[in-house]
């Protein structure tokens, strides 16, 4: 199984650092949610159901990558 810096990210490339606060607080309009296919988002839940990571810590994946995910990869 890929890990949780290329999981997901088959056609996208993959930042080599990302910085970002915790928490998982943003607002994302409707527009940027619908850019990605329903499809890239299964397979983000995959990531996160099929992971060997502890839940706390795969939750902590997803809070790093929301700005990814919805297209401010320089925020």
């Amino acid at each position: 199984m890929e890990n949780s810096t290329t999981y997901g990210y088959k056609n996208h490339d993959v930042p080599s650092v990302i910085v970002e606060r915790c928490c998982a607080q943003f607002a994302v309009s409707r527009a940027q949610v619908l850019r990605r296919a329903k499809e890239e988002y299964t397979t983000y839940y995959q990531w996160l159901i099929e992971t060997p990571l502890v839940d706390y810590i795969s939750g902590r994946v997803f809070e790093y990558l929301w700005h990814v995910i919805f297209g401010c990869p320089e925020s």
